[in-house]
């Protein structure tokens, strides 16, 4: 089995133009819908999600699914055998980084439930990691998740999250991550986390959203993640 997770302000329905991919592969996988997902913390969920997955399972994650997987690799009996990480944070090292980022996601998750949704998704995607670049799906058919999404930014923040590079030096599951070359803080991040079981890789002519930025290439690399780690 394989498990796709999505993005904050995400849908399950990102992954879909990847489903001749998916089902070219020769096994099951699902489409996480995070939204109808436990509102937990992040370590919570991972040891939760963990408990429901089925043994010797494949997880992939974008962005806050990237963050949410890790977690769900890291519990304790992790049933997975490997992940698939797409422009995730570690985790910020410091208690005032973390704090400010807390700060922020508070004022994410009030303008969720404030703002029109029309503009609550212009001020999302005129953030500069995401400004310019292609939308996965129909974000105006999220608006009847507002409350779910503005509680995962209070749940699951970065702010809210440990920094987990200590604990992924020990881990013992491969781990592939994956960034775009227009996303320069990301791919830092991804090659500081390099390692003999973190093999980091930049795909070109892509940002934060790689997947979608540069299709062809995700696909690629999701079919050789997935036959590399049969």
């Amino acid at each position: 089995m394989m498990y796709l997770l999505h993005g904050a302000v995400g849908s399950w329905r990102d992954w879909l133009p990847f489903r001749e991919t998916l089902e070219s592969l020769g096994q099951e996988w699902s489409l996480v819908d995070l939204w109808r997902e436990p509102r937990i913390s992040l370590e919570e969920w991972g040891t939760d999600f963990s408990r429901r997955a089925e043994p010797d399972s494949l997880l992939v994650g974008y962005s806050l699914g990237g963050r949410l997987a890790l977690h769900a690799l890291l519990a304790e009996a992790s049933p997975f055998r490997a992940g698939l990480i797409i422009s995730a944070h570690p985790g910020l090292p410091s208690p005032a980084e973390r704090s400010e980022r807390g700060r922020s996601d508070q004022a994410w998750a009030e303008k969720a439930r404030s703002l029109s949704w029309t503009e609550f998704l212009g001020a999302w995607s005129a953030q500069g990691v995401l400004a310019g670049q292609v939308e996965p799906s129909d974000r105006e058919a999220l608006e009847p998740e507002r409350e779910a999404i503005a509680a995962s930014f209070e749940n699951w923040s970065l702010g809210q999250q440990a920094d987990l590079r200590p604990q992924l030096a020990r881990c013992a599951k491969p781990l592939l991550w994956l960034t775009g070359e227009r996303d320069g803080k990301f791919t830092r991040l991804g090659q500081e986390l390099a390692g003999p079981l973190v093999e980091h890789r930049v795909l070109s002519k892509s940002g934060h959203r790689v997947p979608w930025e540069a299709p062809q290439g995700f696909s690629d690399e999701l079919v050789a993640f997935a036959k590399g780690s049969a």
